[in-house]
């Protein structure tokens, strides 16, 4: 089953980007259902420095979060980029929310690797064309009171889709977040609550405060076995702060293109990555076969948390384990400086009718499951404006994974 084509969407995108938008030039006032009044507040440029010490508070946030990431994804984003439209939650003076959003053009997002509708541009509430950050929340409300911000949020990002023609909007929530890992009991998915779909995924997370030998023993034999191999002809050196030479970055930069085929994004986002290293939200993993480097992997660095962000190696050594090494190397690293998480990436086993994984990405998760840890939830809420947008891409997505009937 095909989605219906707009005819008149191109236009539609013109006229909304050139109107005037009330909800960006003037505070919005919005009642919950209790009648609290809280207050919706444009994120100013100006404000980066507060958003950001917002986001190390609060419960919810990761580095995506952050002004670091969202200026990171503006660049990546290019001219898919309209308006940032990321705002502020607040009562009385008192700030509750942030909520990361960007008005972007091009097609419609259905998965986490860009899976689109029908391939024609249109507007879309996206981080360069992937799901947004879900809202972060001050640490300071209750039970009841997260319950009535979440409420009013939700509210308020779909007057924005309706605004903006935006026929439907997806929130995923950081599994290194505070609060989830925090949790004593397993935590479901907020946004089910107030009408979305849950196309949650799954990731897995190392606990790094776990004795090291026991971390060891978590990797799979295989993978030791690797590691062992590799040791005898690699090393690792793992950069993190203001020590890194300009010269390491540089490298790493001409490998990815080399593995990649190409250059994969701006010289601007790389330049942001390296700036994440130094300031010491970063560790870049460089791979030796003698003095020759075979292999990186960046990893962002936040909180107690880390993440896989990036990896390559040098095709013309690819009979060597560099990942497996890297990998083993950075666990010890991070867990020597106090990172507590590690979360090394996506896990997919199977189709699901809203995923139709490859067997390349299945079999990454397979790897990447091998060096230990826990598969834990990925929550990511899908909402639709209207019911005909909802059936259209689920029937999209069947058709995708099973085929027409």
């Amino acid at each position: 089953m095909n989605v219906n084509q707009d005819a008149g969407r191109l236009d539609a995108i013109k006229q909304t980007q050139n109107r005037q938008e009330p909800c960006l030039t003037a505070t919005i006032l919005r009642e919950t259902g209790n009648a609290t009044l809280m207050k919706v507040d444009p994120l100013d440029d100006q404000d980066f420095a507060k958003w950001d010490a917002f986001a190390a508070r609060s419960p919810d946030a990761w580095f995506w979060h952050t002004s670091h990431w969202m200026n990171y994804t503006r660049a990546y984003a290019g001219k898919s980029f309209q308006r940032n439209l990321s705002f502020w939650v607040t009562r009385g003076g008192a700030k509750l929310a942030i909520v990361p959003c960007f008005l972007e053009i091009g097609p419609a997002v259905l998965s986490l690797y860009h899976d689109d509708v029908d391939g024609s541009d249109r507007t879309r509430l996206t981080y360069a064309g992937v799901p947004l950050p879900a809202p972060a929340l001050s640490d300071d409300l209750n039970a009841q009171g997260r319950w009535e911000v979440l409420e009013f949020i939700v509210s308020h990002l779909k007057q924005l889709a309706s605004d903006h023609g935006v026929e439907t909007f997806q929130l995923i929530s950081p599994a290194l977040a505070p609060g989830f890992l925090g949790s004593s009991l397993p935590v479901a998915n907020p946004f089910s609550r107030f009408g979305a779909l849950d196309i949650s995924r799954a990731t897995q997370i190392i606990d790094l405060r776990t004795d090291a030998a026991k971390l060891w023993t978590a990797v799979r034999h295989g993978h030791q076995y690797d590691i062992r191999r590799g040791e005898r002809a690699l090393t690792v050196k793992i950069w993190h702060g203001n020590e890194m030479p300009a010269s390491i970055f540089e490298e790493y930069r001409a490998l990815h293109a080399k593995d990649a085929g190409r250059v994969t994004r701006s010289e601007e986002t790389f330049l942001m990555m390296r700036d994440w290293i130094h300031r010491g939200e970063g560790a870049l993993a460089q791979v030796m076969k003698g003095d020759q480097s075979v292999g990186f992997i960046l990893l962002i660095i936040y909180r107690n948390g880390a993440f896989y962000a990036s990896g390559c190696r040098d095709p013309d050594d690819m009979k060597l384990p560099v990942f497996h090494v890297a990998q083993w190397q950075l666990i010890q690293w991070l867990k020597q400086n106090d990172v507590w998480f590690y979360d090394i990436g996506v896990q997919q086993f199977s189709k699901q009718w809203y995923d139709n994984p490859s067997s390349k990405h299945m079999n990454i998760s397979k790897f990447k499951r091998g060096f230990g840890g826990t598969t834990v939830p990925l929550h990511a809420s899908e909402f639709h404006l209207t019911e005909a947008g909802l059936r259209n891409a689920i029937s999209y997505r069947l058709d995708k994974t099973y085929g027409s009937t």
